[in-house]
C-alpha cells in the first residue's frame, strides 16, 4: 500500500472502522455486465456514483495524456515519479488569521494537488472572496501560457511585496468590480485573495492586503470525505477533490479526481483529465458508473 492511499484510507474512515462495502469495478466486467456506448467527445474521464462508505477498487484505466504548462507540467517518463504538488491532497493548508467582520467560511473547500480554495462571504453575500494557495511550480492559470488564451483576461498591476516578495493586483478586463492580490507565499509559490466587497476599489485592496498578510500557509487541517479509492491503476494518485451539488438527489456529493499528474483545475463545467469518482452520501443503496471514453460499466444497487 503506498503513502496516498494509506492517507485515504485514515482521511476518509468516519469513526475509524473500515465500511464493509468494497466495490470491485474489474468484477463487473467479468460477470459480463458489461454495456458499450459511443461516447461525445466532452467526455474525458471517468465517474462513480455511489453510496456512502463505499470503498472502490479500479480497473487499469488510463487516465488522460500529460499535458505540458505549469498549470500541470508532466511529461510521459514522470508517470510513477510522483504526481507533485500538495502531499497529502485532504488537508487544508490555509487558515485565515482574519476576516472582516461577518464573514465566514463556506464548508465545501476544493483541494487539489495543485491548488487548494476555500471561499468567504457574509449571509448576504455582499462581501465574497476566495482565498487560493499554490502548490511550489504551479501558478494561476491566467498567468499559464499553457492555459491563459481560456481564462479571462486580467489586468496586472504591481503591489507592494508581502513577506520581502513579489506581489500584484488583478483585476477582469471584463468585471472589474471583481479584483484580487496574487503574492508569492513561498519561493516558486503563489497565493490569492479575490473577490468583491461593498467598498470601494481602493477599500477592496485594503481588505484583500489584510487577510493576505494575516495568512497562515502552514496549518493542518484534515477534510473527512464519505469513502476512499484503492486498486488504482498503477502511478495513478490522487490529485483532487472537489464538492458539487447533485441536483438528482438534491444532496452535496464528493468528487474525487485521479490521476498520473497533478494540474491546476479549469473552472467548474469543464473537462478535467483523469478519473472521477463521485460519492454520494445517504442511503443504504446506490449506483455505481464507471465510463470511458468507448465503455461505460454501471451496477444496480450496491451493497
Amino acid at each position: 500500500m503506498n503513502d496516498w492511499e494509506e492517507g485515504l484510507r485514515v482521511l476518509m474512515r468516519d469513526g475509524g472502522a473500515a465500511p464493509a462495502s468494497r466495490v470491485d469495478l474489474g468484477r463487473v466486467v467479468t460477470d459480463g455486465r458489461r454495456r458499450r456506448r459511443a461516447a461525445s467527445g466532452a467526455v474525458a474521464a471517468a465517474v462513480l456514483a455511489l453510496v456512502a462508505g463505499a470503498a472502490v477498487a479500479l480497473p487499469g484505466w488510463p487516465g488522460g495524456e500529460p499535458v505540458p504548462g505549469a498549470s500541470g507540467a508532466a511529461d510521459a517518463s514522470d508517470a510513477g515519479a510522483g504526481v507533485g504538488g500538495f502531499d497529502p491532497v485532504l488537508v487544508l493548508r490555509l487558515r485565515p488569521g482574519w476576516l472582516p467582520d461577518g464573514v465566514a467560511a463556506d464548508p465545501n473547500p476544493s483541494l487539489w494537488a495543485a491548488r487548494q480554495s476555500e471561499r468567504y462571504a457574509d449571509q448576504p453575500a455582499t462581501t465574497d472572496f476566495t482565498i487560493s494557495l499554490y502548490a511550489p511550480g504551479f501558478v494561476p492559470r491566467f498567468l499559464d501560457p499553457a492555459t491563459k488564451a481560456d481564462e479571462p483576461a486580467m489586468l496586472l498591476e504591481p503591489a507592494d511585496s508581502l513577506g520581502g516578495r513579489p506581489a500584484q493586483w488583478y483585476s477582469e478586463q471584463a468585471h472589474p468590480q471583481r479584483s484580487g492580490l496574487l503574492w508569492q507565499w513561498a519561493p516558486d509559490a503563489y497565493a490569492s485573495v479575490e473577490g468583491i466587497t461593498p467598498g470601494s476599489a481602493a477599500q477592496d485592496r485594503a481588505v484583500w492586503r489584510h487577510v493576505a498578510e494575516q495568512l497562515v500557509t502552514n496549518a493542518r487541517r484534515p477534510v473527512p470525505v464519505p469513502g476512499y479509492v484503492t486498486d488504482t491503476p498503477a502511478g495513478m494518485a490522487l490529485i483532487g477533490m472537489d464538492r458539487v451539488f447533485d441536483r438528482t438527489r438534491q444532496r452535496w456529493a464528493t468528487v474525487l479526481v485521479l490521476n498520473r499528474y497533478a494540474y491546476v483545475p479549469p473552472p467548474e463545467g469543464r473537462p478535467r483529465p483523469g478519473i472521477e469518482v463521485t460519492l454520494t452520501p445517504g442511503g443504504t443503496a446506490g449506483t455505481v458508473h464507471l465510463a470511458d471514453h468507448e465503455d461505460e460499466w454501471t451496477i444496480d444497487p450496491v451493497r
